[in-house]
């Protein structure tokens, strides 16, 4: 990760006269405002702007103690003394509340829409304080953003977090993974591979598992075609029902299998051949 912030002058001796005093001379004048954080009583000498317009006063002592180059260059613009970042005023004002020595703010109850764009702010203003309690309620948003945690983990560089997040991402259109990491062709390929492998087992499912013999040399009874019916029929085309698919297994045999011991040695043959297939799986980060 590139982790070259530039500089950014902060220093309030630098700092516009008008801005601290709200000059009556000049109209354009206006004073810094005073820190969103609730009892700071630390004098505000800098002031960050959101993308919406919201404006707010912060410390450069504290930017520069609390981030490890804040901010940054390449995403900012300057009009007199005010630092124009991309961030959202509901964003910007969580991240502020990250660079002060005090208790951090409540996370829990983030909503993921501003969650998301929070952990990418922190990462890319290198806020230290933040970083680890934005990665916990990524992998806690896991089961209902599956992609977005992915491209968080893969973008940032945590591989235990894409490894779990990229199977909930396996029903996910390409289309979709292309538009969501369209800056990174080499993870876009990354996926693709690693599906192709859950792909071949979705393959596996459909052919013909091994059988056992019954009484009289059959190889099956009249209770294994309506079973396997089912089974297959649950499983569809849905590479994401790959992964439930020894429980389904397990499942559907109780319920249609208990007067045929033949047929629960067939799906327990079934069930093992299954699992030492899926343990030649790859992880994601592990895929070439």
């Amino acid at each position: 990760m590139d982790t070259n912030f530039g500089s950014v002058d902060l220093n309030p001796v630098n700092a516009d006269p008008k801005l601290a005093n709200d000059s009556p001379e000049d109209e354009n004048a206006f004073e810094i405002p005073r820190c969103s954080v609730t009892d700071c009583k630390l004098s505000t000498d800098i002031v960050l702007e959101s993308c919406d317009g919201v404006r707010y006063g912060a410390h450069a002592a504290n930017l520069e103690a609390y981030s490890a180059g804040f901010p940054l260059a390449a995403s900012t613009q300057f009009s007199g003394e005010i630092v124009h970042l991309p961030e959202h005023s509901n964003v910007l004002r969580l991240l502020l509340q990250y660079m002060h020595n005090e208790r951090q703010p409540d996370s829990s109850g983030i909503p993921f829409k501003v969650l998301a764009p929070l952990a990418e702010a922190v990462e890319k203003y290198m806020v230290f304080s933040a970083m680890e309690v934005c990665k916990i309620r990524m992998r806690e948003a896991m089961p209902h953003h599956p992609l977005d945690v992915l491209c968080y983990a893969v973008k940032h560089g945590y591989p235990k977090l894409s490894n779990k997040a990229a199977p909930r991402t396996l029903s996910i259109s390409l289309h979709d993974m292309s538009r969501a990491m369209e800056d990174r062709p080499d993870i876009i390929l990354k996926w693709v591979q690693y599906r192709e492998h859950w792909l071949h087992l979705l393959k596996y499912i459909f052919e013909k598992p091994p059988t056992v013999l019954h009484r009289g040399g059959l190889s099956e009874c009249e209770l294994w075609a309506p079973f396997h019916h089912r089974v297959l029929r649950e499983v569809g085309a849905n590479i994401g029902e790959v992964q439930q698919f020894d429980d389904l297994l397990e499942r559907q045999m109780r319920q249609d299998l208990d007067d045929c011991s033949h047929c629960r040695t067939r799906v327990a043959n079934w069930r093992y051949a299954f699992a030492k297939r899926v343990a030649d799986v790859p992880t994601f980060d592990a895929v070439i």
